[in-house]
């Protein structure tokens, strides 16, 4: 019987430890290595995607919202805006090749929506010249900063096929 009542004596504080141990972990972003934005993919078109289309070039549209990390009563700098710097596209198919092309300083704000960014796939001519039938890969990393100098990155994958 006693051994059951300290078992009882220890758990109560065990339990209370882990309670607050779960409050203090739920709170996201409030590192100062964090920031305060998060990239959120919500849409991926793309156009020249005809063999036909002889002058336009092979792009897929990216949109996507800015999100502030704290949704709740968690006050935020009042500098909550993310710019993409650079990107890194790595192709797998139809060849396989890695570039990183550098960006223009376009700012885009916490709570944005429809923001979109443009990349070419294939270029119009007379660079190389689309051929019905072929599948194009790759993988976007783009990467930036917030505007307090804390990283931000956002990654897709895109996929397409030429049409005749």
């Amino acid at each position: 019987m006693r051994r059951l009542v300290r078992i009882d004596r220890l758990a109560v504080p065990a339990v209370l430890a882990l309670a607050l141990l779960g409050t203090a972990c739920n709170v996201p972003g409030n590192r100062p290595t964090d920031s305060e934005a998060i990239i959120h993919g919500t849409a991926i078109g793309y156009s020249g995607t005809s063999a036909a289309d002889t002058t336009s070039a092979l792009t897929a549209t990216i949109t996507f919202s800015v999100i502030a990390r704290n949704q709740g009563g968690v006050t935020q700098s009042p500098l909550n805006a993310v710019q993409f710097e650079t990107y890194t596209i790595t192709f797998t198919s139809p060849s396989a090749f890695t570039a990183t092309v550098p960006m223009q300083g376009v700012w885009y704000t916490v709570g944005s929506t429809g923001n979109t960014i443009i990349v070419t796939l294939v270029p119009s001519p007379p660079a190389p010249t689309k051929v019905a039938g072929t599948v194009i890969n790759a993988h976007v990393t783009f990467a930036g900063h917030d505007d307090l100098g804390r990283p931000v990155s956002y990654d897709v994958d895109l996929g397409t096929a030429v049409t005749s």
